[in-house]
């Protein structure tokens, strides 16, 4: 009953909100207006709460973009012959990997919380928001995941995130139609502005010998931008009826872990690799001693960045969400000189891409520069 709690809460506080504000309408004097203030300015604070766990799931994901390229100088990754297909299959295997981890910290915290097993069970026999949570899960997980390893092995942690800012055009024309949220014409201004940021970052780069695939690189982070926009969409619906750490529990790391390890096989065998080459791989990942502390933070940072994702949805909805989750395209420069400076990885940048993701970053104060217009943002 714990996940479905939310529902009555929701329903509750919407019933209550719409009560205050008829009659805040039709009141006189200064009660009905400073009732109107309080409501008011707690849809203020919950928006901007939602904007900082959306930040705070940008950098999480810089910190695991770099993290990802490291283990990916480690064994079985250098061993491996080159060859588009075979890297390809190894970021594959490095998702599930990273999934799996993600999925046993989930789980952990949710049963500590006594939100465990059952209500997982309860969660994939509700019918229409475990629908919408498992399609969420696959775009933001075995498609979006892949995707976006792919890209950051390809042409980098820095070009990846900056093309990913397109994300939430895709989930605020999905968001608009369906679930009504109202963006408002500054908002798409906004928008605009961020995908023009993030043309000019990758414009500036050509990937040199360092990332010999760069263009197809730049064709998967578009991929993985498509992939996140359906998420951001669908993911919204879910976050609205259940609870977040189960929902992320059961569906966005839940389902995205076994797909995942059925890619392994798969995607080995159509290439013309091998279909046992894939778990092959992923034992090496997982058994290779030096992996171990990297991919432990791997899967950490994975698991709370899917979660203040999805609490995020919730709070400040699936477009906004989206705009300030692409912030670790911003955080992933400082994020990277960091780990240069401690010399853990090699870590270079453009000065256009940097000019690219300034603009993005102008985009993102002008979507949220207007705060009294957060009140309405996800109102029906």
């Amino acid at each position: 009953m714990v996940c479905f709690l939310k529902i009555h809460t929701i329903y509750f506080n919407q019933k209550e909100a719409k009560k205050l504000t008829q009659n805040t309408n039709g009141a006189v004097g200064t009660g009905g207006t400073q009732a109107l203030d309080v409501l008011n300015s707690r849809k203020i604070r919950f928006v901007i709460q939602g904007m900082f766990y959306a930040m705070m799931s940008g950098l999480l994901v810089a910190v695991q973009g770099n993290v990802s390229s490291i283990v990916q100088t480690y064994a079985p990754f250098i061993d491996l012959p080159t060859g588009v297909a075979l890297g390809i299959l190894a970021v594959i295997c490095l998702s599930f990997c990273q999934e799996l981890i993600a999925f046993i910290v989930l789980l952990i915290v949710n049963t500590i919380r006594g939100t465990g097993p059952r209500e997982y069970i309860r969660l994939y026999a509700s019918g229409k928001p475990a629908l919408f949570l498992f399609l969420a899960g696959c775009g933001g997980g075995p498609f979006g995941i892949c995707c976006q390893l792919i890209a950051m092995s390809m042409c980098g942690v820095t070009i990846t995130t900056a093309i990913a800012v397109i994300n939430p055009i895709i989930a605020a024309v999905l968001s608009r139609i369906f679930l009504k949220e109202n963006i408002k014409p500054r908002v798409w201004v906004g928008i605009v502005i961020v995908i023009a940021g993030a043309i000019m970052a990758v414009v500036g780069p050509s990937g040199g010998d360092q990332y010999p695939h760069f263009f197809i690189g730049v064709l998967f982070a578009l991929l993985g931008s498509f992939g996140w926009g359906m998420e951001g969409f669908l993911g919204t619906f879910g976050s609205d009826i259940v609870d977040t750490y189960v929902g992320c529990g059961c569906f966005r790391i839940g389902c995205s872990t076994p797909i995942l390890f059925i890619l392994t096989i798969l995607v080995g065998g159509f290439c013309g690799i091998g279909f046992g080459d894939g778990p092959v791989i992923v034992g090496e990942i997982l058994t290779d001693g030096a992996n171990v502390v990297p991919l432990i933070l791997l899967g950490i940072c994975e698991a709370m960045a899917a979660y203040t994702t999805y609490l995020a949805f919730d709070k400040a909805g699936a477009a906004r969400t989206l705009v300030f989750v692409n912030t670790y395209a911003i955080w992933s420069i400082p994020v990277g000189f960091i780990f240069a400076a401690l010399g853990i990885f090699p870590y270079s940048v453009a000065p256009l891409t940097v000019i690219g993701i300034v603009v993005s970053l102008i985009g993102l104060v002008l979507i949220a520069a207007n705060p009294k217009e957060l009140v309405n943002m996800r109102d029906n």
